[in-house]
């Protein structure tokens, strides 16, 4: 599966992706729908690197950048035809979450993501020290998936994400992409076992760090860490170049998969 994303706050991690016109951010999500992506137009977002450490809503309804936190109830969001629920945080940000999930009245599928501490934290020597980082973030998403499931979210609707980029250091974001079988070992309990894994190393830190490439000029060094991930077992895979991922993941399929 491929998802495509386009961020709308102005003071996003990439800022080149956010739009200061309205008529750029109308036409971004409909083009790579276009080109094969799953689209979402609401997205539970980290706020910039120092913010308050919460799960935001960056709302697009009426083609505005306006943002606002959210920390109880995305019923709205839902019924504004949004598709899935990304929670960055895989509810340790927000103590509601997981009752909010189960409470939607048409369910969804729910990213849990792994992350620790919040974005003024995460990358700190504390936070990126792991026995072993495959197995140790595996076993976070079996807690917190358990959890889940025990507040009322069904087991269909967890989509789990290892969170590359998040509490982990650039070294470690490499190791998760080529053991992501040692993660989903720790998936132990019944339906879990096959909840999908997603990974999103799209134009993030540790390939610029690689390739020495700005944000805007990772889309190759992107393409090469999809490929890696689809290998590895990602079941989903999240990029901003909607075009070029599409045909990643047709190759890898083909030799890999069929």
């Amino acid at each position: 599966v491929l998802r495509g994303y386009t961020r709308c706050p102005v003071d996003t991690f990439y800022s080149a992706v956010a739009r200061d016109a309205v008529e750029a951010t109308r036409f971004a999500p409909l083009d790579a729908c276009d080109r094969g992506a799953v689209m979402k137009a609401f997205r539970f977002g980290m706020p910039p690197l120092g913010d308050c450490g919460r799960p935001r809503l960056c709302h697009w309804e009426g083609l505005s950048n306006e943002c606002k936190w959210v920390l109880k109830n995305d019923n709205g969001e839902l019924q504004a035809g949004a598709h899935i629920v990304n929670d960055v945080s895989g509810g340790t940000l927000d103590k509601n979450m997981f009752a909010t999930v189960a409470a939607l009245k048409e369910p969804v599928p729910y990213v849990m993501m792994h992350m620790r501490g919040d974005p003024k934290t995460m990358q700190s020597r504390e936070n990126t020290t792991y026995t072993d980082v495959s197995t140790d973030v595996g076993a976070a998403l079996q807690t917190q998936a358990e959890q889940a499931v025990q507040q009322g979210v069904m087991p269909w609707q967890l989509w789990l994400d290892p969170g590359i980029g998040f509490a982990k250091t650039h070294e470690q974001n490499f190791e998760l992409l080529r053991n992501l079988p040692t993660v989903r070992s720790q998936l132990r309990s019944g339906c879990l076992r096959h909840a999908p894994l997603l990974v999103g190393p799209s134009r993030k830190g540790f390939l610029g760090s690689l390739t020495g490439r700005s944000a805007e000029d990772r889309d190759v060094a992107t393409m090469a860490a999809v490929g890696a991930g689809i290998v590895s077992g990602a079941d989903v895979v999240r990029v901003h170049n909607a075009k070029a991922g599409r045909d990643t993941i047709l190759v890898a399929d083909a030799i890999w998969r069929e």
